[in-house]
């Protein structure tokens, strides 16, 4: 089996994070690991499930999605984080 790249999605709207998810489907070297919502449950998923990457979705509460963006990146530097 082939590796894939680790995604997890953190969203504020579960439509947007469930067209994001069928995009990300359909593509062969990316395995998505689960969809959140933003919150600090997040860093609790990511220590069970550890992502190569991150997308967090910062319409509607930027603050709250960037702010896990920089919690995201404290709690594990190896993360890489698409907003």
């Amino acid at each position: 089996m082939e590796d894939k790249y680790r995604y997890t999605l953190s969203v504020s709207n579960r439509f947007f994070g469930q067209g994001i998810q069928h995009s990300l489907a359909n593509m062969p070297d990316i395995a998505v690991a689960g969809t959140a919502e933003i919150s600090d449950d997040v860093l609790t998923y990511m220590d069970n499930n550890p992502p190569d990457v991150t997308l967090i979705d910062i319409d509607g509460a930027a603050e709250n999605g960037l702010s896990l963006a920089r919690k995201i990146k404290q709690h594990s530097s190896s993360i890489a984080i698409v907003v």
